[in-house]
């Protein structure tokens, strides 16, 4: 019978990864790329919003925490509200369609960060309100962009793992997101 041969079958040998991590052989490749966007993407913004968001709208608002929080509160309201739409979104479109939906948005990001930043070269003066005006809208993007993504990479992640196996690379996975956050602020610092 089949529970015999298994019985029989030597365990699966663990195997080792290029990062020094040992998974079963058999994970799924889903849950090493959900590993390997957890740490890139975590440093990375570890870089821009621990490091240099913050002192960025502070410098560009005139001093004023108020606005710092402001468009630090646009980027989270819109996450949040993103997120909402991003999981009714995985439950009936295909979850990678959700993540291709992120990438376009995350270009909007990218696109209306770069004008942002690059306003009053642009319009050739100073234009102190459409410059925060301008990073506002970004960092709304941004949140949707963030709202997006983790809903859907979180899915594809949970559904690439049995239930009863998820302990182990799902501990994996918040590990590796917290030495990327913390490495973001000390990749911050060399720069």
């Amino acid at each position: 019978s089949a529970i015999a041969r298994a019985a029989l079958e030597p365990p699966r040998r663990a195997q080792t990864s290029r990062v020094g991590l040992t998974m079963p052989s058999d994970l799924n490749p889903n849950v090493w790329k959900s590993y390997l966007y957890t740490l890139t993407g975590g440093a990375a913004r570890g870089v821009w919003s621990f490091s240099v968001l913050s002192g960025y709208l502070y410098v560009l608002s005139n001093n004023s925490n108020w606005s710092v929080g402001l468009a630090e509160g646009i980027q989270g309201g819109a996450q949040a509200l993103v997120a909402i739409f991003g999981g009714v979104l995985a439950d009936s479109w295909r979850r990678d369609r959700v993540l291709a939906l992120a990438g376009i948005v995350g270009l909007l990001a990218v696109g209306t960060t770069f004008l942002a930043v690059n306003m009053s070269y642009i319009a050739g003066e100073d234009t102190f309100n459409l410059d925060y005006i301008s990073i506002c809208v970004a960092l709304a993007f941004w949140g949707s962009y963030q709202g997006l993504w983790n809903t859907g990479l979180e899915t594809i992640f949970a559904d690439s793992i049995p239930k009863q196996q998820r302990t182990k690379p799902t501990t994996i996975k918040y590990i590796l997101n917290l030495i990327s956050t913390v490495t973001g602020p000390v990749i911050a610092i060399f720069l």
